[in-house]
């Protein structure tokens, strides 16, 4: 079963995203917690894939595990992050160390010798994305569509993962009105 964040840690992930580095890795953050993008798509992607007046991401399918181009919706919540912080790259020199950092600050890592922190597991944000994704729209295919995965896998692992409130409480985290840019 797909682990997730809750909508804590969802929280002070974003605001270590949003104070590391005048929130240089914002936009790569959104993108996989609010796009349900894979990291390996988010980090293939530029803003010329990004249309915010039409609200979608275009992925090629060079950019996609399936080898199929698909198309994000991007909601509002989505939306918000990208504009607060439009132009920045979404996969920055010097990702490894900085997404390192931003996790470190949230209360995630991946090593053993600190049990202060919380095992960081690959995928999570795109888990969660799904996760708060299905609560909201309630469709196998519409979030299968979306996620760029099968109905079967959406039945499989992300049904019931969240609650509608802790959902509501997922699509209000936005970026802190006069943060950094």
């Amino acid at each position: 079963s797909p682990v997730i964040l809750s909508v804590d840690q969802c929280e002070r992930l974003l605001q270590a995203a949003a104070k590391h580095r005048r929130g240089r890795l914002v936009p790569y953050v959104a993108v996989c917690l609010f796009g349900g993008l894979r990291p390996f798509e988010a980090a293939r992607l530029t803003w010329d894939g990004v249309n915010l007046a039409d609200g979608e991401i275009r992925l090629e399918a060079s950019q996609c595990k399936t080898r199929r181009p698909r198309t994000v919706k991007i909601g509002k919540t989505l939306s918000a992050w990208l504009t607060r912080y439009k132009g920045k790259p979404f996969f920055p020199v010097n990702w490894r160390n900085d997404f390192d950092d931003v996790k470190r600050a949230a209360g995630f890592g991946n090593s053993e010798k600190d049990k202060r922190l919380t095992r960081w597991t690959g995928d999570v944000m795109r888990h969660t994305a799904i996760s708060h994704y299905f609560r909201q729209c309630g469709s196998y295919g519409l979030t299968a569509e979306w996620a760029g995965n099968s109905e079967q896998i959406i039945k499989d692992h992300y049904q019931g993962k969240v609650s509608t409130e802790d959902t509501k409480k997922f699509y209000a985290l936005l970026p802190k009105k006069g943060g950094r840019k």
